[in-house]
């Protein structure tokens, strides 16, 4: 994989993929476009279900030997879609290596094109109002637009969506790319 991030030593492929994208559907309807009470009656996540419904969610799962090329294909996606989900194993990835990766040389180089990628993997055990954001049956390496995401993030900030967040979570996940 060259300078790619490496598998754990437990490497096991997602066997069926139709039900895990199933699944990822569900727990979007039933978990992410849920309004909460919590966050001042927002959804986690507020855009997922408009995406959802007007199929705008390019999915695939990773080939870890070329991960440059599964993101290419994404981001190529996003001409139709408005975010690509890579879903992956978590077993197949240690978190802690996905994110130096991700950090210190994918993302650098895809904001310079104006891409940008987010990863939800399970071992990362972030809450928000004590709730487990992760979807915990495959990781996620989403694939953005970026100034399509700041957009909506400036969007979501001037209605308020942040007010019912802690304050490091929104330095530690959005401030930074902004």
């Amino acid at each position: 994989m060259g300078s790619n991030p490496t598998r754990t030593d437990n490497f096991n492929m997602i066997q069926d993929k139709q039900n895990t994208i199933k699944k990822l559907y569900d727990w979007m309807e039933n978990f992410l476009e849920i309004p909460r009470e919590s966050l001042g009656g927002w959804a986690l996540c507020p855009f997922a279900k408009k995406a959802r419904l007007k199929n705008r969610i390019h999915i695939s799962f990773i080939d870890w030997s070329n991960l440059d090329k599964e993101i290419e294909l994404s981001i190529n996606a996003l001409k139709e879609k408005e975010v690509g989900a890579l879903l992956f194993d978590p077993s197949e990835m240690n978190n802690t290596e996905l994110q130096k990766y991700i950090n210190d040389k994918l993302n650098p180089r895809l904001m310079k094109n104006n891409h940008i990628v987010i990863v939800d993997h399970p071992e990362e055990k972030e809450t928000l109002k004590g709730l487990s954001t992760h979807f915990g049956e495959a990781g996620i390496i989403l694939v953005f637009e970026l100034d399509k995401l700041n957009k909506a993030t400036m969007y979501l900030k001037s209605e308020g969506y942040f007010n019912h967040w802690p304050w490091e979570k929104i330095i530690d996940g959005i401030d930074w790319r902004l």
